[in-house]
């Protein structure tokens, strides 16, 4: 088994994020202003497969990008209605129902914390999200994104604009 590839592992057997709660958790009281791909309806996208969610997602790990996934992550991410977040410019949370245009959206906030820094006010976060939307849509065909993904993504764009 490769280094970087433990997103392959079987995460019905170990919580991956279990080991670093204490760090998440300080990680969450540490940041007031946080960018996740909001869930616009109860309907399910289509899941990424493990293999394209490593491909996508080589990059920012080779980096030092985490990425945590399991129950535990799809709990917390249920209460605060996401399908992905991120924690700084390196810690990535995805649940396991989360489709293409959320992981992508989250390398975008990535990248928009690693330029930007952190968001530094609501507005800042509004205004992230909104770019991050927009270029989901001007690449939805290159990455492939559903047509539902695609809905979600403009009524999420319309949502924060009318914030």
């Amino acid at each position: 088994m490769k280094n970087n590839d433990f997103l392959t592992r079987q995460y019905d057997r170990e919580q991956i994020i279990s080991p670093n709660r204490a760090v998440i958790e300080q990680f969450r009281r540490d940041i007031r202003y946080n960018m996740t791909r909001k869930k616009i309806t109860d309907k399910v996208s289509d899941p990424i497969s493990k293999p394209e969610l490593n491909k996508i997602t080589k990059n920012f790990r080779k980096s030092g990008g985490k990425i945590f996934m399991g129950p535990e992550v799809d709990e917390r991410l249920k209460n605060i209605g996401a399908e992905a977040s991120v924690i700084g410019d390196d810690i990535m949370m995805i649940s396991s129902g989360a489709g293409r245009a959320a992981i992508h959206e989250e390398l975008i906030h990535i990248k928009q914390v690693r330029y930007y820094g952190a968001p530094s006010s609501d507005k800042d976060v509004f205004l992230r999200e909104i770019e991050a939307g927009k270029l989901l849509l001007k690449n939805a065909t290159k990455w492939n994104l559903t047509h539902k993904e695609i809905e979600d993504t403009k009524l999420l764009i319309k949502k924060y604009t009318m914030i």
